[in-house]
């Protein structure tokens, strides 16, 4: 706690970390206190049933990806972006979106040298399995990129309630592997589901960084922002701010059901001219057999390393009453920006009805065109 209290001395006077009021010993305890803060992203999308707007997923993730940004500012890596370690403040701070737990943090640069901490294989898994990066999985040292893409699949979970790897059975080794099985093998659009490609866009890019590359904040801010303003949203309200007005909730949801019809037409129309040319995009790390990710797919009857993201996990599905979670495919994507093409990018063929429902379930699937 003392070395985490070091961290946050750094960060002080940066938006959205909390106020350092005292750190040290009482007794035989370590002690630190902080301003009090409000509930965190995994409480406030249980308050709005289990699933928040894609306006409030813009707006969390434009805010995230600064806390990220200010965090590497000081040197530092996170090494556990998960929901529950993103609170909103209180008072006139209630909007902000605050960044917390810098107890697996980490100095990417070494202090004596001013280098960058070399590339180490071979590394335990550090944070929380459900969001960690695919490299971490594979045992390589973390740097900046991991924490943008667990920053990606805490977003892609925001949207829909869920992720499709959270059901897999087994122990915690073997939960891991799986879990790493699926990530790299499940295409980027099916991964993000009903969301924008720019999701996908920034997975792909997240993945394609060097590990001493330092992301562009920037531009995933602004493929964000493309998001909100194409979609025609006029206010910066969060969705927990309005479940008093069901009406302008509802209104909401088919503004974005009719908005997500529009891109899922938009980029039809894309991939056939891609076919024309030749290459569709679709798979970033190559491909695998459907039956291969459908089978590491459990019924939850398990409990992993991180008893309370498997509390909700269960929560979840057991209001749903599914038993297992169905994997469709999702549609083709089109062509990601020239610097994030891959020549691995592959389609699939059958697409996703598009509905306000984001529960398993809800992925039917049309026949071809």
């Amino acid at each position: 706690m003392l070395y985490e209290a070091k961290i946050m001395r750094l960060l002080q006077g940066e938006e959205g970390v909390p106020m350092l009021l005292w750190a040290g010993q009482e007794g035989e305890y370590n002690v630190m206190v902080t301003n009090l803060l409000g509930p965190s992203l995994e409480d406030l999308m249980q308050y709005c049933n289990n699933k928040l707007s894609l306006k409030t997923v813009v707006l969390l993730g434009k805010q995230m990806f600064s806390r990220i940004e200010q965090l590497h500012a000081k040197l530092f890596l996170h090494r556990d972006i998960k929901p529950d370690n993103f609170l909103v403040g209180t008072g006139d701070k209630a909007d902000v979106v605050h960044i917390i737990d810098f107890g697996l943090a980490k100095k990417y640069i070494v202090t004596k040298t001013g280098y960058h901490i070399p590339l180490k294989t071979g590394k335990g898994l550090t944070g929380t399995s459900r969001y960690t990066s695919l490299n971490t999985h594979n045992g390589l040292e973390q740097g900046r990129r991991d924490d943008v893409e667990g920053l990606l699949y805490v977003l892609v979970y925001l949207f829909h309630g869920f992720l499709p790897w959270m059901k897999v059975k087994g122990n915690r080794s073997e939960k891991a592997r799986k879990i790493a099985d699926m990530k790299r093998d499940l295409p980027l659009p099916q991964l993000i589901g009903q969301l924008p490609m720019e999701f996908a866009h920034l997975l792909h890019y997240a993945r394609s960084l060097r590990f001493e590359e330092r992301p562009d904040y920037s531009y995933c801010k602004k493929l964000l922002d493309s998001i909100f303003f194409r979609a025609g949203y006029s206010d910066i309200e969060y969705d927990w701010k309005k479940l008093s007005e069901p009406v302008f909730l509802n209104e909401l949801a088919k503004m974005e059901v009719t908005f997500l019809q529009m891109e899922y037409a938009t980029r039809r129309r894309e991939d056939r001219n891609n076919k024309d040319e030749g290459e569709i995009y679709n798979h970033a790390f190559g491909e695998k057999n459907q039956d291969d990710v459908l089978s590491v797919i459990g019924d939850g009857s398990e409990k992993g390393e991180d008893e309370q993201d498997e509390a909700a996990d269960d929560k979840y599905y057991d209001k749903k009453g599914n038993k297992e979670m169905e994997v469709s495919k999702l549609p083709p994507i089109s062509k990601p920006p020239v610097e994030m093409q891959s020549n691995t990018f592959r389609a699939s063929a059958r697409v996703p009805e598009l509905t306000n429902d984001r529960s398993p379930n809800a992925l039917k699937l049309f026949g071809e065109d």
